[in-house]
């Protein structure tokens, strides 16, 4: 994520020519994956989904389609919408996982 982000810093100055959506999804892609494997790491080691399996699902699947709006809104704005995917993804597992303990 971090070679990403510091893309996406880059492209805000006039020495880099990158297209939105590339940068978009230069930060987009890591994210997803680190999601993904952030799930799949918790599975052995908790006895229940504390983490949820569909909203991993539909959290990806928003990282991975936020870029496409990047041309319309910014890079920025994409930047921080995927930021708060990640953070409606944690609100949305801690009274999951309040309940099983």
């Amino acid at each position: 994520m971090g070679a990403g982000l510091e893309v996406a810093v880059e492209q805000t100055g006039p020495d880099l020519a990158v297209a939105p959506l590339a940068v978009c999804y230069a930060v987009a892609v890591p994210t997803a994956v680190f999601i993904v494997l952030l799930w799949l790491i918790h599975i052995p080691v908790l006895d229940r989904h504390v983490i949820r399996p569909r909203a991993v699902l539909c959290a990806v699947g928003a990282v991975l389609l936020l870029p496409a709006v990047a041309s319309h809104i910014g890079v920025a704005a994409v930047v921080a919408a995927l930021a708060g995917t990640a953070v409606l993804l944690v609100v949305i597992t801690f009274p999951a996982a309040s309940r099983h303990h």
